[in-house]
């Protein structure tokens, strides 16, 4: 049960990666629907400390067919410390001998944003605090072009209400784009190349993905926009159970983007030590890497360090970039998968942040 639980905690990092990840549940020989539901509990400093109710499925849509992936639907009901309210529905689909990739995630949130303003020179005195309800609507689809390459398109649809911000605070003050919140109804060619021996702890391969995407009224959305995002990892095995990852994130924006919409460093796994919106714009530029290593029996570490910077421009100053840096233990808690148990620490320039869940950050 303990293992269960650990993995329900990765479906309620709100900063999610561009992939769900599987939670695969043990399956026996002979392919059977697996079903479990469980109380979890999580922690990033965007959220505080956060519990509540979670579950999986994890089926097949063949029962006779051999080497298929198993489907599986995802849910979590979850409250945190900050007054916050995460209901969230992910699901995911193998088909056609898992040359057919649905994905999609049904959610509603009652969140607290901060903000510092935009731009890469934000001040840490700055700090307010926004709140926002938003039903979330996201689709991709997928098609196996070849071994580890999939492309296809994907949607997205929030309903963005911004419901309490300070009245005479920053946001108040600049009123930038989406102040009075907006929809946003985004679609998107989406490729993704994962050649990683493991989805969890990955030892050698590649994840790199791609979306270029488009924001406009005649899809019902508020502001019309358009940009890419391009998100890449590299992992080596340099001796038994020690790896370097590599990784780059680098995207850009043009049109009326909401604020709440700008690229973002920060969160619990793209620059730790930092709060989701530390720094925000239209050009993000990342660099993170990592060293892990064990030390006995299913505990291991990690050492990490990252370097991102934000701006209005075409041309990034990486010389005046944030840094951040950072240590964590690992606890292995299933070893066929790989899953570990994730405490970091982290420091940045002026935040630092303590990051409780399960998988690595990248």
């Amino acid at each position: 049960m303990l293992r269960i639980l650990l993995l329900l905690i990765a479906v309620f990092e709100f900063a999610s990666p561009v992939l769900f990840g599987q939670v695969e549940l043990e399956q026996d020989e002979e392919k059977k629907n697996v079903f479990v539901a469980t109380p979890v509990l999580f922690r990033t400093p965007e959220t505080s400390w956060g519990f509540g109710l979670g579950g999986a499925y994890n089926f097949f849509w063949n029962q006779d067919s051999t080497n298929q992936r198993p489907s599986q639907i995802l849910f979590a009901a979850t409250y945190t410390l900050e007054d916050q309210i995460l209901i969230h529905l992910p699901f995911q689909w193998f088909l056609l001998q898992d040359k057919i990739w649905i994905e999609s995630d049904l959610g509603f949130y009652r969140y607290v944003y901060p903000y510092f303003g935009i731009g890469n020179e934000t001040q840490i005195e700055d700090k307010e605090f926004f709140e926002s309800t938003f039903p979330r609507a996201q689709l991709a689809a997928l098609y196996a072009i070849r071994k580890h390459l999939y492309s296809g398109l994907s949607y997205k649809f929030d309903n963005f209400f911004i419901t309490e911000r300070a009245s005479n605070g920053l946001l108040a003050e600049e009123k930038p784009t989406g102040f009075e919140g907006a929809v946003i109804s985004e679609l998107a060619f989406r490729s993704v190349w994962d050649s990683r021996d493991q989805i969890y702890y990955p030892t050698k391969g590649s994840l790199v993905s791609l979306d270029i995407f488009g924001s406009d009224p005649a899809l019902a959305s508020t502001y019309t926009y358009s940009g890419f995002f391009l998100d890449a990892a590299k992992y080596v095995s340099v001796a038994k159970e020690h790896i370097l990852v590599g990784h780059l994130q680098w995207g850009m924006q043009w049109g009326e983007v909401p604020f709440f919409q700008l690229l973002a460093l920060g969160g619990p796994k793209f620059h730790r030590g930092y709060i989701l919106g530390r720094h925000r714009d239209r050009r993000l530029a990342l660099f993170q890497g990592a060293y892990r290593f064990p030390i006995y029996w299913r505990f291991k570490m990690e050492v990490f360090g990252s370097y991102g910077t934000v701006s209005s421009e075409d041309a990034f100053p990486l010389q005046n970039g944030h840094w951040s840096m950072g240590a964590g233990l690992r606890i292995l808690v299933d070893k066929g998968n790989g899953l570990h148990l994730r405490v970091d620490y982290a420091r940045g320039s002026d935040q630092t942040g303590l990051y409780l869940t399960v998988g690595e950050a990248f």
